[in-house]
């Protein structure tokens, strides 16, 4: 079996960033469209929307670091269902599923702030959950 070319990852890598940067959007949108209860409530919906956005701009910047553009639209692959205890628990399953495949800055970028962001929205979410099994402080 022959490895890829260096081409071939670099285009690979630049699609699931793609994804990854939708999916992040798409996630935001999830939970500013969430039926809202208290005002507590509502105010830590738009904070963890606020670092999806987030991470959807880091990713943005690596995807134009590597010479690429964003994708169109959102995907919705974490949000199917529309639970969003489930959709952090998919979107830290496919960060921790990809991390080794991601650029050294891309990964770091993940490392230090989007994963720890994922643990302590879950958290929120379920309290039962530990954010520091996910490198959330």
């Amino acid at each position: 079996m022959q490895e890829p070319t260096a081409t071939e990852t670099t285009s690979w890598r630049i699609e699931e960033l793609r994804r990854l940067e939708m999916c992040e959007r798409a996630l935001a949108h999830a939970y500013r469209s969430h039926p809202r209860s208290g005002e507590l409530w509502d105010g830590e919906l738009n904070r963890i929307a606020m670092h999806h956005l987030q991470h959807a701009a880091i990713l943005r910047g690596r995807l134009a670091a590597l010479g690429a553009e964003p994708g169109d639209g959102m995907d919705d692959e974490w949000v199917r269902g529309g639970d969003l205890v489930d959709a952090e628990r998919a979107s830290l399953a496919t960060y921790h599923d990809h991390l080794t495949d991601l650029d050294p800055a891309t990964a770091r970028a993940v490392v230090e702030f989007v994963i720890p962001d994922h643990a302590m929205a879950l958290h929120c979410l379920d309290p039962q959950f530990e954010p520091d099994r996910d490198g959330a402080e």
